[in-house]
């Protein structure tokens, strides 16, 4: 299908620039200067299936065409170009509120012609299964003997698995070293009975699909726990797709990187996090049993977001949208650990040179610098990533602040990332080592007294407040 763009820029020489850009394309293009045009032109001409609006210079009437654009033509897909990505934090359209706006990608000042296009031309990656029909109905799945290495696949454990009534990506099953069976293929009829034959009489615990699909069961996933608020399901199951879903997620991004999309998924996982916290006693505490002991990377990341959602949880000025936020600076608090040598992602502090502990004081700053790419990320997330290591008694780094100057976001990741650290240091589970952890008054005065009672109460009092 021909692409249609309207696109709005005040900027003379970048609608020349544009002009340049598409002559002799397959993108049909008309430009205005005037943002109120676009409200015009998409009345006039009802078949514009792509909008591009410029905020280098912003003001209210951008924000109205793009809300016109949400609620009268949702079909039409939006970009924003920016000069700066701060203006996006100015006018409070990061993450969750792009996707709200119906916005589905930004391009930041000065683009590359391959960059507009491709965007133009993407689509959301992960939600392709949204438009599977089941394929030939009547005729079975053959399984088929796959040997591929072991990392271009990732498991789930089976009980954890859930799927619609059709396979939203080929599934597999592990029986070597590199080698799989393909049970199921994409499209094909889901079979119940098939998968309870492989889980009781062959002893398979897990299903594994190619890595490369992880971003599509991260948002079916998302999508299914959205649905699962409040509904009769067993808990059990409801809690271990919560751990399993924040793994893979936490495994993508440090893994694959970051984009617009992914930081959007990361969001929901924080949400559907927070919410089946919130829902039930027993699910808070399959939840605080499913926190992993031993030293791993992910376990760690999975316990500070988890830790960041019951400190918001008894915090009353913590709004859903902080909920967000912290919990998705948590997951990403340590991301600039992957410009270190391997051995940091497990490494503790304790047990570094001083020359190690020189570099590692440095991840902060190199997470923010990562990320600083990214406009789909909100300056109070990169906050949290800076300044998670910052002490209230102003013994932590990179700048020593005391707490008054800590970022409040940031006070919370802190504290959930110290306590994430602690029980795996202890062995202890988290009821256990919260009355330990309260006793050490040296470490007490580390961090916000308010926040530390919000963690006490997460584990004394929980369910609904």
């Amino acid at each position: 299908m021909l692409n249609k763009v309207l696109f709005f820029d005040d900027d003379i020489n970048w609608v020349k620039t544009l002009d340049v850009y598409f002559k002799d394309s397959k993108i049909e293009l008309c430009h205005v200067t005037i943002i109120e045009d676009i409200r015009a032109q998409i009345i006039k001409d009802p078949t514009f299936n792509i909008v591009i609006i410029d905020i280098s210079n912003p003001r209210r009437s951008i924000l109205e065409v793009i809300r016109y654009i949400k609620l009268n033509v949702p079909s039409v897909k939006m970009i924003l170009t920016v000069s700066d990505i701060k203006i996006l934090n100015k006018l409070g359209l990061t993450g969750g509120a792009l996707i709200k706006l119906g916005v589905e990608d930004v391009v930041v000042k000065p683009y590359s012609k391959e960059i507009l296009i491709k965007s133009i031309n993407g689509i959301k990656q992960f939600e392709t299964w949204k438009t599977l029909k089941n394929l030939n109905e009547e005729e079975d799945d053959q399984e088929e003997i796959v040997r591929e290495p072991d990392d271009h696949f990732t498991g789930v454990k089976l009980e954890n698995y859930i799927s619609g009534s059709i396979n939203v990506f080929d599934l597999y099953i592990r029986t070597m070293r590199n080698n799989y069976i393909r049970i199921f293929h994409r499209g094909k009829k889901f079979n119940r009975q098939k998968i309870e034959k492989y889980q009781f009489k062959e002893k398979i615990e897990y299903l594994y699909f190619k890595t490369a699909d992880r971003g599509t069961y991260i948002n079916f996933t998302n999508k299914l726990l959205e649905k699962m608020v409040d509904k009769d399901l067993n808990v059990s199951k409801k809690a271990g797709l919560v751990k399993e879903v924040s793994e893979i997620y936490i495994d993508e991004i440090f893994t694959k990187g970051i984009d617009a999309q992914i930081v959007s998924e990361g969001e929901s996982v924080c949400r559907n996090v927070y919410n089946l916290i919130q829902e039930d006693d027993i699910l808070f505490e399959l939840l605080e049993g499913y926190l992993n002991l031993e030293k791993s990377f992910r376990s760690h990341l999975f316990g500070t977001m988890f830790f960041s959602s019951v400190i918001c949880k008894n915090v009353e000025w913590a709004s859903e949208n902080t909920v967000e936020k912290t919990c998705l600076g948590a997951m990403l608090h340590d991301i600039g650990i992957l410009k270190l040598p391997e051995i940091f992602k497990t490494l503790s502090v304790k047990a570094m040179t001083a020359q190690q502990l020189v570099q590692y004081k440095n991840h902060p700053a190199a997470g923010v610098e990562m990320l600083a790419k990214f406009p789909s990320i909100s300056e109070p997330v990169k906050q949290i990533v800076y300044q998670h290591h910052e002490m209230a008694d102003g013994s932590g780094f990179p700048n020593g602040l005391p707490g008054i100057r800590i970022f409040p976001l940031a006070r919370i990741v802190a504290l959930a990332n110290y306590f994430s650290n602690y029980i795996v240091e202890k062995k202890m589970a988290p009821k256990q080592a919260i009355h330990e952890f309260v006793m050490e008054r040296n470490t007490m005065i580390k961090f916000d007294q308010a926040l530390i009672k919000s963690l006490i109460i997460g584990f004394i009092k929980k369910g609904k407040t």
